[in-house]
Parts: structure tokens; sequence; C-alpha cells
């Protein structure tokens, strides 16, 4: 299982330095919905396999198109 830790924030810092810091408060939400989506990747990797949970859990979402106004 692989998640993505994202890039530096703060101009000038290491990735070292990114990766061994501590959560923000938001990152701590992220996380927190990332441990129940990991659960259900596992689970459904133990029963259904690794290509069904490729095709289920490896998807990108991109956000809605903005809705222009006519």
């Amino acid at each position: 299982m692989k998640l993505g830790i994202g890039r530096p924030v703060h101009e000038g810092q290491e990735v070292a330095d990114h990766v061994l810091d501590k959560f923000s408060a938001e990152e701590m939400k992220e996380v927190a919905s990332l441990q129940d989506l990991s659960t259900k990747a596992i689970e459904a990797y133990l029963s259904q396999g690794i290509d069904v949970t490729m095709n289920r859990f490896n998807k990108v979402i991109r956000p809605a198109p903005k809705k222009v106004d006519e």
C-alpha cells in the first residue's frame, strides 16, 4: 500500500524535512479519511484480488468542472 505525502509547502523546505515533519491539523483530517479508504482497499484486495482492487481504488479524482453562466 502506498500513500502520497505531497510536496513541501514552504519555500526552501527540504523534501526529507517535509517527509519527517508532523502532520498539520488539515493533513490529519486527510489521514483519517485515508485510513478508512486504505482499510477498504486492503479488504477488497484480500477478498477480490489485485486487479479489481486496483481498478476500484487507483482512480484519479478530478474536481467537477466549473459551470459557466450563459
